[in-house]
């Protein structure tokens, strides 16, 4: 699975590179730099491959395989979780269902992920008596407890993050990828405690776990999508009919005919045996 497209480096680059010179041209000592997060260079990075490459499409049958997470808890809701399968479907996007359920064997949950078409699943539970987190890689599965996770917190914004941290870090563990030390992402730094999850600033991976997950999860059965730019897929020969001004334009490019005929010169060089 390729992680890091061509197109997404371009992309970066020319973030960087306008950033570099709009600040190069802020000369007043008192002007405002404004510092963009990094979801805004995300959306810029998007837009750019928008524009100059027709955004990205996964091709058709190219998946198999199913990571099904499974929700126990009531205590932080659908839409809290949302970035974090977010993060999970733009950069691995495998196919994957998030379903609600009143209750699952929390001593060993694989028949629940079999019996709703898992290859490997994460479980969302609330329970006195677990820690944090459950993973059991060789078999697939991991719980993340919520209780544990929630335990003397008050405020609901820093819980649904640490959820959603350990969220991503069950998927990871499930799929193959161990810890990383480099980058402010979920699988970096040690976690002890549900506070340890408020010291890491990013609730994403980074390009050695997009990697590693990329390496590993077909051994879990699962094929992620092939997903590519729309230009290459025409490049490719599979892209679908355009659906917007910029893969219109990128299909006419790509698909007009040649204006002049093709001409075969005469040998310049006398071929000798």
């Amino acid at each position: 699975m390729r992680i890091i497209t061509i197109a997404t480096i371009l992309a970066l680059s020319s973030c960087v590179v306008a950033e570099t010179n709009t600040i190069a041209q802020t000369n007043a000592p008192s002007a405002k730099r404004h510092k963009r997060t990094p979801e805004e260079i995300r959306e810029r990075a998007a837009t750019y491959i928008d524009r100059r490459h027709g955004g990205y499409i996964r091709r058709a049958g190219s998946a198999y395989g199913k990571v099904v997470f499974l929700n126990a808890q009531k205590r932080v809701s659908n839409d809290a979780l949302k970035p974090a399968f977010k993060e999970i479907d733009i950069n691995i996007h495998p196919i994957w269902t998030l379903e609600n359920v009143d209750s699952v064997n929390l001593v060993n949950p694989r028949a629940d992920i079999t019996k709703r078409g898992g290859n490997i699943g994460v479980v969302l539970a609330e329970s006195a008596d677990l820690p944090m987190l459950v993973t059991a890689p060789e078999d697939g599965w991991a719980i993340v407890n919520v209780t544990a996770l929630a335990a003397g917190e008050t405020d609901t914004k820093k819980v649904e993050s640490r959820v959603r941290k350990e969220l991503l870090r069950a998927f990871a563990l499930t799929g193959g990828c161990a810890f990383m030390a480099r980058g402010a992402i979920v699988l970096s730094g040690t976690v002890r405690t549900a506070k340890d999850l408020d010291q890491i600033p990013e609730e994403s991976y980074g390009v050695d776990a997009l990697n590693t997950l990329g390496q590993h999860l077909p051994n879990y059965g699962i094929m992620p999508w092939y997903q590519t730019t729309y230009k290459k897929a025409c490049r490719e020969g599979w892209a679908p009919l355009p659906t917007n001004e910029y893969q219109k334009a990128i299909w006419d490019k790509i698909h007009a005919l040649p204006t002049e005929p093709i001409k075969i010169l005469p040998e310049t060089k006398k071929v000798t045996e």
